[in-house]
């Protein structure tokens, strides 16, 4: 599989190169208690597995829109393979529906996976595992 900047350096225009060629690593490392300190999913990267979890270091969703923000109704699959609780967040002033709530934070349970989804620049839809 081609990486993206092996498509941008054929001449394909950023955003396209970011949609055919997923950001790697899939595996990422949870970090901080807070949004600014979360570790951040980027802009195309659409699976990833976190391992690290302990009750409270966290996952940043992307920003939406923009040259360098995700895309509405792209696709986000965060699979949690610790056997501790990661916590996803969003930015300021976005939420987040998950689990029955609407939130800015989403706790994700060991060995359980949620698909997120932005559906405007200041909400997120997901689907959890149960």
């Amino acid at each position: 599989m081609s990486l993206n900047t092996d498509l941008m350096g054929l001449g394909m225009p950023a955003q396209l190169a970011d949609k055919l060629a997923p950001a790697i690593p899939l595996t990422i490392t949870a970090a901080g208690t807070t949004y600014a300190g979360s570790t951040k999913l980027k802009q195309n990267q659409y699976l990833v597995s976190c391992a690290n979890g302990n009750n409270t270091l966290s996952l940043g969703l992307p920003a939406v829109g923009g040259s360098t923000g995700c895309a509405l109704a792209d696709y986000f699959h965060v699979y949690n393979s610790s056997v501790d609780t990661v916590v996803i967040r969003t930015s300021t002033s976005v939420l987040m529906g998950s689990g029955g709530t609407y939130d800015s934070a989403f706790l994700l349970g060991p060995s359980k996976s949620v698909l997120l989804r932005p559906i405007s620049s200041t909400a997120w839809a997901s689907l959890y595992g149960a």
